[in-house]
């Protein structure tokens, strides 16, 4: 559980120092929004669906 903590705390700064540093003409994160969220659907979809048998 410490560990989870520790690298949620470290990814949150990284990201939210890489989507302030992004500049786009759609703003600092919705590019980050739109080209996640394909990839975070087929993972979701994986971890819901169980093969047959």
């Amino acid at each position: 559980m410490l560990v989870a903590r520790f690298s949620d705390g470290i990814s949150d700064v990284v990201m939210g120092v890489t989507g302030d540093r992004t500049k786009s003409k759609y703003g600092k994160f919705r590019p980050w929004i739109l080209w996640t969220a394909i990839p975070l659907g087929l993972i979701l979809s994986l971890l819901f669906t169980s093969p047959d048998g």
